[in-house]
């Protein structure tokens, strides 16, 4: 029987995400996740934490479902506009002192030891392809901020000009179910 595992917050703890799926025996012939982000910041394996996640993906088969978290919107950011000045610790804790300063400083000294070439395969297979929700079965799974008096589209719009990722609001959520209401 299928089961579909919701994983969020793993935060650079490879040891916690392996537990998990342990814990509730997943098969990656039968099973599926749905992470809802922040895969990065705090622990000190989020290289491994990613590698881990596409290494996962690759061998199911199911359709696994990645959701960006805010942790993990900084971090794109730095790679993709700011890569070059990636191993200049000061430059980075300096011009990314919020992100450096919230848990970003063991994902830093996580990457930072890996070839640039990983660097860029993890930017463009992993953190480029997150998404910012997903819809299925009347479910919205989103990593935070959602605002239910607007709608989705416009919800993501507005929360992507965040300086400090999706999450504008200071409720965090899971998973949002509709209710029965089409979304």
């Amino acid at each position: 029987m299928m089961q579909t595992l919701i994983i969020g917050d793993i935060h650079g703890k490879i040891d916690s995400l392996t537990g998990v799926l342990d814990l509730t025996s997943y098969d990656p012939d039968t099973d599926r996740v749905i992470c809802i982000g922040d895969y990065i910041d705090g622990g000190k394996m989020s290289f491994e934490v990613v590698e881990f996640l596409l290494q996962l993906d690759q061998n199911s088969v199911q359709d696994n479902v990645f959701i960006l978290g805010n942790h993990d919107k900084e971090f794109l950011d730095i790679l993709t506009y700011d890569f070059e000045r990636l191993r200049d610790w000061r430059h980075i804790e300096e011009m990314h002192w919020e992100w450096y300063a919230n848990g970003g400083q063991p994902t830093y000294a996580s990457y930072v030891k890996e070839d640039d070439q990983d660097i860029i395969r993890h930017r463009e297979l992993f953190f480029k392809k997150l998404k910012y929700y997903h819809e299925e079965n009347n479910n919205l799974y989103v990593h935070a901020g959602y605002d239910f008096t607007i709608d989705i589209k416009t919800n993501f719009e507005s929360t992507q000009v965040s300086s400090y990722g999706i999450d504008t609001y200071t409720r965090h959520l899971s998973m949002i179910s509709a209710m029965g209401e089409k979304i």
